[in-house]
């Protein structure tokens, strides 16, 4: 019983959906997309009732921020069988294991994050993966284990 509990508390076994160090941050990222979106309807009905320039400006501009702060509440790292995908704020990458030669946990002494080093030399960080805290930091090394030996599995399979 205790394995399978240990078990469902790993980032990747069985994960679906964004893996992540903190869950705390997209949750007030949801949080404030929602009141700016509230904000733009009310500017945008502003607008339709005094047809002022100004408050359609003031709609589009919430919106936009209420469109960024979305974006930014889905960074992170998806993992999946055939490869990583890795969302950033402003572009999606895809790799397949083949690709990926290594993970590691670098930066700047207080906030280590997720690196993925590509075969072809490149290196990319991973959003929404540094580790701050103490708890984060563990489940970043966790992470980053489980990460190295699924990639190790992978490579071993196309090996053969």
């Amino acid at each position: 019983m205790q394995e399978e509990v240990a078990e469902k508390d790993l980032p990747l076994t069985g994960h679906q959906g964004l893996v992540r160090t903190n869950n705390l941050g997209p949750a007030g990222m949801w949080i404030l997309c929602a009141i700016l979106g509230l904000i733009a309807v009310a500017s945008f009905a502003q607008w339709l009732k005094h047809s002022d320039g100004q408050d359609l400006y003031q709609a589009i501009g919430f919106m936009l921020f209420a469109l960024f702060c979305a974006r930014g509440a889905v960074v992170g790292l998806l993992v999946s069988d055939s490869g990583i995908k890795v969302r950033t704020i402003f572009r999606t990458f895809n790799w397949r294991w083949s690709e990926v030669k290594d993970f590691s946990l670098r930066g700047t002494v207080y906030t280590p994050s997720l690196q993925v080093d590509l075969r072809d030399g490149t290196t990319r960080g991973v959003v929404g993966l540094a580790a701050r805290t103490k708890s984060e930091q563990a489940k970043a090394d966790q992470l980053l284990e489980e990460l190295r030996s699924r990639l190790a599995c992978e490579h071993a399979k196309s090996s053969f």
